[in-house]
């Protein structure tokens, strides 16, 4: 069973995240949200989220492609990165509109205000990998997978010597540099994301207090 999500799915999913988000944390003065199911929320989501960034970025990426052929990994990773990075919108956002359910608008503390800031810029870059830079990514790995299965080379583990293919074919050599730029510009937003969180994470750590 393959479950690929579309552009437009991933956009209305991300506009139904951030809607339901905004309209969460407006309601805050309506609806008297208990404040522990608050809290478990915050946590249940960063957690999640942390966990899978761990789990993606440092350990099922590197095990499959030692252990998949290029074609097969491709594959994977096609069907693996919209799913990953619809999930760290989704969980950045609820991180975001939990923690801001907890403060008062008019009494924010100067960490306060700069974990929200810090929270906010993980979002941003959620949403960048989630709409541009995942899709880009996508799109230049399964060309250079095409370009390598003519190739005869798709049934390779691991690495092969990039280098010397792109010397013998142009075509090759510039899908295999728009794959890396895109490849780059997605690593670098889930870093971002990833520091994001581990920086809230710590924030939360300092505050703290088991009885």
């Amino acid at each position: 069973m393959h479950i690929r999500l579309t552009q437009p799915q991933i956009q209305s999913s991300t506009a139904a995240v951030v809607v339901l988000s905004v309209l969460l944390y407006w309601s805050k003065d309506v609806v008297d949200f208990p404040i522990t199911l608050i809290h478990f929320v915050l946590i249940g989501s960063l957690a999640l989220h942390f966990g899978s960034q761990l789990w993606v970025t440092f350990i099922a990426g590197f095990v499959m492609f030692r252990a998949l052929p290029r074609q097969m990994f491709g594959e994977v990773q096609s069907q693996l990165f919209p799913l990953f990075f619809l999930l760290s919108l989704t969980m950045s956002v609820i991180t975001m509109a939990t923690y801001l359910l907890t403060l008062k608008a008019d009494t924010w503390t100067l960490s306060q205000l700069v974990q929200v800031c810090v929270l906010g810029i993980g979002c941003l870059a959620a949403f960048a990998n989630c709409l541009v830079f995942a899709p880009g990514t996508i799109s230049a790995m399964m060309e250079r997978c095409d370009a390598e299965t003519k190739m005869g080379v798709s049934s390779v583990v691991g690495k092969i010597d990039s280098r010397s293919y792109s010397k013998e074919n142009a075509k090759y050599r510039e899908i295999h540099k728009r794959f890396i730029r895109w490849h780059c510009y997605s690593s670098l937003a889930n870093v971002v994301t990833l520091a994001s969180n581990l920086v809230f994470m710590y924030y939360l750590a300092s505050k703290l207090v088991l009885r």
